[in-house]
C-alpha cells in the first residue's frame, strides 16, 4: 500500500509538471493543421539526413542554421515504433484533451507555481550532477537557488532566485556520462517520457533517488 501511495505521488507531481510543459506546445498543435510525420518518414529524413551529414561536412553553417548531427543507431526499431503509435495515441487521446482542460481551469500562475515547485525538487539532482561534472560554480548557485525558492519564494511556488539573477544550472547524469566522454549509445522512444538514448536512460535511472519527489512519496 506505501508503494502505491508512493507510485501515486510521483506520478501525480510528474503529470502536473508535464502538463504545464506540455501545455504551451499542445494548443500550438491544436491550432496547427500541419499533418505529424509518420515513422517512415521521420527514417527517411534520417537517411537524408545522413547525406547530408556526409555532402556538407566541411560546408560553413549558413546564419541561423541548424548544425547536422551524427546518425544514434536504431538496435529497437520495432520496439521504438510501437511505442511511438502509443505515445501518439496517448498525446492526441489523453494529454492534449487534459492540457486544455488544465489550462481551462488552472490560470497560468498557478500552473507556473506548480512548475517551480517540481523544479526546486529536483536541485539534489543538480547539484550532484554539477558537482561530478566538476562545475563548482552551477553547484554553489543551484544551492543558491534552492535556499532562496525554499524561503522567500514559501517552499518553491515562486521564483525569486530568477528575478535577482542568480543563474539555473541544469544537469542530469546522462549530461554527466557525456562530459566523462559516454556516447549516446542508441536511440530509444520511450512510452510517455518521449525519445531518449540508452545513456540518459541510465541517467534516468540513477538521478531517481536523487529527486525529493521519490522520498516524500515514500514518507507519504
Amino acid at each position: 500500500m506505501k508503494l502505491v501511495r508512493q507510485l501515486f505521488f510521483t506520478g501525480a507531481v510528474t503529470l502536473a509538471a508535464a502538463t504545464t510543459l506540455f501545455t504551451g506546445c499542445a494548443t500550438k498543435l491544436a491550432n496547427k493543421p500541419a499533418a505529424q510525420s509518420s515513422p517512415d518518414q521521420m527514417a527517411m529524413t534520417g537517411q537524408s539526413n545522413q547525406v547530408n551529414l556526409t555532402t556538407n561536412a566541411l560546408r560553413p553553417l549558413a546564419k541561423n542554421q541548424m548544425p547536422y548531427f551524427d546518425i544514434v543507431p536504431d538496435p529497437l526499431e520495432r520496439f521504438n515504433r510501437s511505442s511511438w503509435v502509443v505515445n501518439d495515441w496517448l498525446f492526441r487521446g489523453l494529454i492534449l484533451p487534459f492540457s486544455k482542460g488544465y489550462t481551462f481551469i488552472a490560470p497560468k500562475p498557478v500552473r507556473t507555481s506548480i512548475g517551480n515547485v517540481g523544479h526546486n525538487l529536483t536541485y539534489p539532482v543538480r547539484l550532484v550532477n554539477n558537482s561530478l561534472q566538476g562545475k563548482w560554480s552551477g553547484a554553489w548557485a543551484e544551492t543558491e537557488r534552492f535556499f532562496v525558492n525554499s524561503t522567500v519564494g514559501l517552499g518553491g511556488l515562486f521564483d525569486p532566485a530568477t528575478h535577482w539573477k542568480i543563474e539555473r544550472s541544469d544537469e542530469d547524469f546522462g549530461q554527466t556520462m557525456g562530459q566523462w566522454g559516454s556516447g549516446p549509445g542508441f536511440y530509444l522512444m520511450l512510452p510517455i517520457f518521449g525519445p531518449s538514448n540508452g545513456r540518459d536512460l541510465v541517467g534516468r535511472i540513477v538521478d531517481w533517488p536523487l529527486d525529493l519527489c521519490y522520498w516524500i512519496g515514500v514518507a507519504y
